[in-house]
């Protein structure tokens, strides 16, 4: 016995089949509407999001070291419409960097602790921190205690582990370390902790003396 195969409506069938449906259904109406109302928006987003990277990349182009360490930033971690590009956050980090600025150099430093774009390298991470830590740059400075407290790109070294995290602590632009890390105060602790009671007189007194050095902002 032969089998029938079932008939599928052409295209034309299927549209005006749906679109009786939409007309008849307050709720299916409802609900394309709230999709066109949400892909307009998106949209929007998305053109003045990228409307921002363009105008980053145009001052970044013009020697703007800021411009050129936040668009490094948007391409490390994917924001403002920017993609994810480690080549590209490589680039603008190191551009800005390269005449001093804190931001670029923290950011390069990230690229290289976590191995974004390139391999891991420690002892690299370390020299950028440290360059970012030294200039007052809060990240910087919770980044570099980070490293002397589990010794990457250095030896383990409790008191300078929490004489940098007590810095980042204190910094008056800490509130920056909360957006890329939640977890900093659970840090602070385990480092104030590892860091013998006889040991942490000298770096809070040296803390409270510090001031940072002035290079490219």
């Amino acid at each position: 016995m032969e089998q029938q195969t079932p008939r599928v409506a052409d295209p034309l069938t299927q549209l005006k089949t749906a679109w009786k449906f939409l007309m008849h259904n307050h709720y299916a109406q409802i609900a394309v509407l709230v999709i066109i109302v949400l892909w307009v928006l998106f949209t929007l987003m998305k053109r003045a999001s990228m409307r921002k990277v363009r105008e980053l990349e145009a001052r970044a182009k013009g020697g703007d070291a800021v411009a050129a360490a936040e668009l490094g930033e948007l391409y490390e971690y994917g924001e403002e419409g920017a993609p994810v590009n480690y080549r590209q956050a490589e680039r603008w980090y190191r551009a800005a960097a390269s005449v001093g600025n804190a931001a670029g150099q923290n950011g390069l430093g990230s690229l290289y602790f976590n191995g974004h774009g390139m391999l891991p390298n420690y002892s690299d991470a370390f020299k950028y921190y440290e360059l970012a830590a030294k200039q007052g740059h809060p990240l910087g400075q919770a980044n570099l205690a980070l490293l002397h407290h589990r010794g990457k790109g250095t030896s383990p070294h409790p008191q300078k582990a929490y004489f940098w995290a007590l810095l980042a602590k204190t910094n008056p632009k800490s509130v920056e370390i909360q957006k890329r890390t939640a977890s900093f105060g659970t840090f602070f602790n385990e480092v104030y902790n590892n860091c013998p009671p006889a040991q942490r007189e000298a770096p809070e007194e040296r803390a409270r003396t510090w001031k940072p050095e002035k290079k490219g902002g």
